[in-house]
């Protein structure tokens, strides 16, 4: 079975853009099409540094959201390589609203870099989910020889590792939406199909891939009964629960009927022994009515 493929020709797939020759450089220099890298954790936690030297475009990010005694604040920030820092050429600078606001940590930027190059040289930018904790301080000013209140910040960003930012496979070909994301739903069914999901796991033991939900009908011993079957890239994969298939089926057979198919977030774990599958999506009756709208 063939490896995982150059994350280059994944991000194309991924987008569903041709790779370019184009390199993003900094926000206000280029607009690029932006990549939600992909994760499994669902909480900002690698921490952001260099923060003290860029609180003035922290302030203007928080605007009239900041809270003196403190606050916390969601948003989404762009990771952009600095090929050409004069301290660091592994840096990876952390961009809010266009406003440089950080920087990986050293070790972390080098991690990461490999595959924030080939994304950035595919003509796309990288960007995440990120928290900002924003208070104001007391500080001494020498100058008013007093206290004054001070702004402060800190800035955090949800990364995975590196080898998970990206599904290993393409976006489905037929027109589809994907479900946001939820808890997690244990596939099952897996031994079935290990080699295929073995596959997708690869030599790092565990990868991200776009799956698909369909209903399908399994005949008992006197009955029949629907339960929703997953595929990955039109073969299946596996199978949910009967329980767990009563809370995605609903959304299935609505998007099948306004002729959409269902995609969601696969994460395939072990080798060719064993494996694990899990969904991350939100059951049916989570989901908030307004994405309907927006999905269709």
């Amino acid at each position: 079975m063939e490896g995982p493929r150059p994350v280059r020709e994944r991000v194309a797939e991924f987008v569903r853009g041709e790779v370019t020759r184009r390199t993003c450089r900094t926000p206000a220099e280029l607009q690029c099409t932006e990549v939600v890298l992909w994760s499994r954790k669902g909480w900002a936690n690698q921490e952001v540094v260099g923060e003290r030297a860029h609180f003035e475009a922290l302030r203007s990010v928080v605007g009239s959201a900041h809270r003196p005694m403190g606050a916390e604040h969601h948003v989404i920030a762009a990771l952009v390589p600095e090929p050409t820092n004069r301290f660091d050429v592994a840096a990876v600078a952390v961009y809010i609203d266009g406003k440089r606001v950080g920087y990986l940590p050293r070790e972390d930027a080098r991690r990461y870099r490999p595959v924030l190059d080939q994304i950035e040289a595919s003509g796309r930018r990288p960007t995440v989910t990120a928290r900002i904790w924003a208070a104001d301080y007391e500080d001494w000013d020498a100058d008013r020889d007093e206290t004054v209140a001070r702004f402060g910040a800190g800035v955090y960003v949800e990364l995975d590792e590196p080898h998970l930012l990206l599904p290993i496979n393409s976006a489905p070909i037929e027109p589809h939406v994907l479900l946001p994301d939820g808890s997690t739903i244990q596939v099952q069914d897996t031994a079935a199909h290990l080699e295929r999901l073995a596959g997708i796991a690869g030599a790092d033991g565990e990868r991200w891939a776009y799956a698909t939900l369909h209903t399908a009908v399994e005949q008992r011993a006197r009955s029949t009964r629907e339960l929703a079957e997953v595929r990955v890239d039109g073969e299946r994969v596996g199978k949910l629960t009967p329980k767990m298939s009563d809370e995605v089926l609903p959304v299935v057979r609505f998007l099948a009927e306004r002729g959409r198919a269902t995609a969601s977030r696969l994460l395939v774990s072990g080798n060719r022994a064993a494996v694990s599958a899990r969904l991350y999506v939100a059951r049916a009756h989570q989901i908030d009515d307004r994405w309907f709208d927006e999905a269709l």
